[in-house]
């Protein structure tokens, strides 16, 4: 384990080498990055040592007691044992990880191939100065960590594809957070041969649309998609996008799973959330 001082400000941040950097195995934590964790830039702290303070204080018992009245005590255990998959943590799935995680999810599967840079600070929800050129899947595993010490994380920091299916065989539930279409036909696909369903979330600009989409569903025909593959890598693609969509996107995306796991009504494809913050009415349903 090494600890990297951030270009120009002296601020560090946590990395891992090549042999230790975390694929398919749950992450454990040492130190992590405070700023990530919402304390003061450049220091560290010890989530084991913390860990051990707060379970004699009652910190298992009360991390998810203000969630009572509104989710019960079963559906809060319920919530606890899922697994959810989330593809894709930048705008949408920062927020989509940080609601589930507050909701009393405990284990996920991460996957992304990125890093963060400047250009994701207008909408990210992980993106800070000490993040910058980290994986974030690695960013968003301390998060989570840092949030719930009993959550248990697995990362893969790389493209999904649909070969990777087996990888989402531990999940009751993915969320499709990607931005592009080509990971949206894996994630499909990838759902359908495990026999799970998916929730399909989509920004861009000032709005978006939500739904849960079960595997007898065809997503391509589902979004009309066209066949040719150069016309196919065109589809949609968003250019300009403002930190309310994406946190409204990641929101609804997190609650339609909620909602699924706990058998709750929720959208269901071809039934969709739609929204527009530019409109009186921003939220609205209708059929695909």
């Amino acid at each position: 384990m090494a600890e990297y001082p951030w270009p120009e400000t002296g601020l560090h941040t946590r990395r891992w080498g090549a042999s230790e950097a975390p694929r398919a195995n749950p992450v454990t934590f040492g130190h992590c990055p405070f700023s990530i964790a919402e304390g003061p830039p450049g220091t560290s702290v010890n989530l084991n040592a913390i860990g051990s303070e707060m379970r004699t204080m009652g910190f298992e018992k009360e991390i998810f007691f203000r969630n009572r009245g509104t989710i019960s005590i079963s559906e809060q255990r319920k919530l606890t044992s899922v697994v959810v998959g989330i593809i894709g943590l930048g705008g949408t799935g920062g927020f989509a990880i940080e609601s589930l995680a507050r909701c009393g999810v405990n284990s996920f599967v991460l996957f992304d191939f990125d890093r963060f840079e400047l250009s994701n600070f207008n909408r990210q929800l992980l993106a800070t100065l000490p993040a910058v050129d980290m994986e974030k899947t690695e960013v968003a595993a301390v998060r989570l960590k840092s949030i719930n010490l009993d959550a248990n994380v697995v990362v893969y920091p790389g493209k999904f594809v649909s070969s990777d299916f087996k990888k989402l065989s531990s999940c009751d539930i993915v969320l499709d957070c990607s931005d592009n279409i080509e990971a949206h036909i894996a994630v499909s696909d990838a759902c359908g041969k495990l026999k799970i369903p998916f929730v399909f979330c989509s920004a861009s600009n000032a709005s978006g649309m939500c739904s849960v989409v079960h595997p007898q569903i065809s997503f391509r025909k589902l979004m009309q998609l066209p066949k040719n593959k150069s016309m196919l890598r065109q589809y949609n693609k968003c250019t300009s996008i403002i930190a309310p969509t994406v946190a409204l996107s990641g929101t609804l995306a997190a609650s339609q799973a909620i909602n699924f796991v706990l058998g709750k009504q929720y959208a269901r494809a071809p039934e969709f959330i739609f929204f527009d913050l530019f409109k009186k009415e921003i939220l609205w349903k209708k059929r695909l």
